[in-house]
């Protein structure tokens, strides 16, 4: 059995894996990176849209934006530059959906920002394995 299995070669097999990913990674510009980080935000928006539909939607009010429709994702960082981060937020409601997760003094928060996001983290990674496996195999072929 011992002849089947080789520490050196093991290693060897370890280092040419760590040197490819090393390469493939370290090869993304920051408008790649966001892509595949846009991948993941997109996933985290449309769960978020959700959960506050579900959570805080009200019928027959008569406002020009509700909360649900004010969910905003981009391929940028809050300040607006490409760094390769992707963002996930509500645009002018925003300080509506900050009072209805973190609470006030007189209502208590259902942090349906937190809950979603820890709820949806597997979905956000998953699409940007997808995301990122697409770039690694266009930049192999």
């Amino acid at each position: 059995m011992a002849d089947l299995y080789n520490d050196d070669d093991f290693g060897k097999l370890l280092d040419d894996w760590l040197d490819n990913v090393e390469a493939v990674s370290s090869q993304l510009s920051p408008e790649e990176q966001a892509e595949i980080t846009k991948a993941g935000a997109d996933v985290y928006a449309d769960k978020l849209e959700k959960a506050t539909h579900e959570k805080h939607y009200r019928d027959g009010v008569d406002e020009e934006l509700h909360l649900v429709d004010d969910v905003k994702s981009q391929n940028t960082n809050l300040g607006g530059e490409i760094d390769g981060s992707s963002t996930v937020g509500f645009g002018e409601k925003a300080y509506i959906a900050r009072f209805l997760n973190n609470g006030t003094k007189f209502m208590k928060g259902d942090h349906f920002v937190e809950n979603t996001r820890q709820e949806s983290i597997d979905d956000i990674l998953t699409a940007e394995a997808i995301a990122y496996k697409k770039r690694i195999d266009e930049a192999q072929s």
